[in-house]
């Protein structure tokens, strides 16, 4: 018993080691070809790209989706976009949304895409679920 009492001594003085490190992202959203200022009455572009890290890619048999939504100053084409609507390679799929200006101020187009992210030999897959927010400016027109 004694013996026992002294091991457990030992193990909760032993500063814990991390048994992993954080890994890395296997993906970004890039958004950067978004029209981020327009004027009112004109029309901007949303523009969205899945770009997997090297070593990975988007299942191209996978659910891929992203649902839009804007506030009150902002009028999208489209409330969804699915694999159809993707552009550029089926496992880095790019998606680009028309929208109007309708008021002047500032606003933001919410996407939330949901999409299967795999390594290239598509021996590990995820589900991803991620948001991202766009600012909008709208100018007078």
């Amino acid at each position: 018993m004694m013996l026992a009492a002294a091991a457990l001594g030992v193990a909760l003085a032993t500063p814990a080691v991390p048994t992993s490190e954080a890994s890395p992202s296997t993906f970004s959203l890039d958004v950067s070809g978004t029209t981020q200022s327009v004027k009112t009455g004109a029309k901007g572009q949303l523009s969205v790209h899945i770009k997997p890290a090297e070593g990975y890619k988007v299942n191209e048999k996978g659910p891929l989706s992203l649902k839009l939504s804007a506030k009150d100053k902002v009028a999208l084409e489209k409330a969804k976009l699915l694999r159809k609507d993707a552009t550029g390679k089926v496992t880095s799929p790019e998606f680009a949304c028309g929208f109007d200006a309708k008021a002047q101020g500032k606003d933001a187009i919410t996407v939330d895409a949901t999409f299967v992210i795999c390594d290239i030999a598509g021996t590990i897959c995820e589900m991803k679920k991620e948001k991202v927010e766009v600012a909008v400016a709208i100018t007078d027109g």
